[in-house]
């Protein structure tokens, strides 16, 4: 592309680079001249203007936004249509957002003249919402940049919205005397609706004391028919030696981790018993607030697999406000 301070009487098949008012007339940025277009602008005694003109290998800016946006996808986003050389990109679905970052930041760091935005990471998103935007800076890049980026794509989905599975989830609430029945309520019904927001469904819940042996039978028979185990404890835990802990261990579970770096829900605890999960919640999953448990709770209904790992590293983004 070659850009710069044209006479008039060649500009025929530039672009313009800036908006031109011409007396009654006025012609956006982007717009390709014509030989109409340059008799207007002689007429109001334009004699230059400052425009673009593409090369033999060089695409548009829609056109390279649409292969781009195109190439990043899977077939869970949609791309819109390009305007002035940017691409919105969509989920044709409910699920989780993910982005591979580091192809991401390849791309960006490949050529100024590219810059693609997304979502943070594994985040929640609903049918139709956009997900992550291509914006083209020039009116136009070589076609050799656009086969680059199909090198650095090398066939991956750098884009994907994960559809949530049907998940079956068992509610276990540990009782103190001190604890009312309308707390427990509350945390059911809220748990309820994180839960059937993703497509899953609570299918069994056990209220028990807040004791090894009546916690770790509760635990042993909603493994059999659940695919996630939620614990809401009657008391924080802070230590594996406590009470939910050990009840885990008992029948055969595991603990992956103990404390998340997210806040609100520092206090998560994530565990696995025959291959089935179990997330001991924070005290803050007995609010609406968006707190750890989301988080977590997302992940696995969307089908992903979780170590400690993975909860170590959601610190950054991990504050709440």
């Amino acid at each position: 592309m070659i850009f710069g301070n044209w006479p008039i009487e060649e500009t025929e098949g530039t672009m313009l680079a800036y908006a031109i008012a011409a007396g009654a007339h006025s012609f956006r940025k982007g717009t390709l001249l014509t030989s109409d277009h340059i008799e207007i602008l002689e007429q109001q005694g334009i004699t230059h203007v400052f425009a673009a003109r593409l090369e033999d290998d060089d695409i548009g800016e829609d056109e390279a936004a649409l292969a781009i946006g195109t190439l990043l996808i899977s077939n869970n986003i949609e791309p819109g249509k390009p305007v002035t050389g940017r691409i919105n990109l969509f989920a044709r679905h409910d699920g989780l957002f993910h982005a591979k970052a580091t192809a991401i930041d390849k791309i960006n760091l490949l050529d100024s003249r590219i810059s693609v935005a997304t979502l943070r990471n594994d985040c929640r998103v609903k049918a139709g919402q956009m997900v992550a935007t291509v914006k083209i800076i020039p009116f136009a890049v070589p076609a050799t940049l656009i086969e680059s980026l199909h090198t650095l794509q090398g066939g991956q989905d750098i884009l994907d919205v994960r559809s949530f599975k049907a998940t079956k989830i068992g509610i276990i609430q540990s009782q103190l005397p001190t604890i009312r029945d309308s707390v427990l309520d509350k945390t059911t019904n809220l748990i309820t609706k994180r839960v059937e927001r993703n497509q899953g469904s609570v299918i069994e819940e056990r209220r028990v004391a807040h004791e090894q042996d009546a916690i770790a039978k509760a635990i042993d028979e909603l493994v059999q028919s659940c695919d996630v185990v939620l614990i809401v404890s009657a008391s924080s835990i802070a230590d594996e030696a406590d009470i939910v802990p050990h009840s885990i261990v008992a029948v055969g579970g595991e603990i992956l981790r103990i404390g998340i770096p997210v806040d609100p829900g520092n206090l998560l605890v994530l565990a696995k018993c025959y291959t089935k999960y179990i997330v001991v919640a924070p005290g803050s999953a007995r609010s609406a607030r968006e707190n750890s448990l989301d988080w977590v709770l997302d992940r696995l209904m969307a089908g992903l697999e979780l170590t400690a790992n993975d909860l170590g590293k959601m610190g950054v983004g991990g504050l709440l406000l």
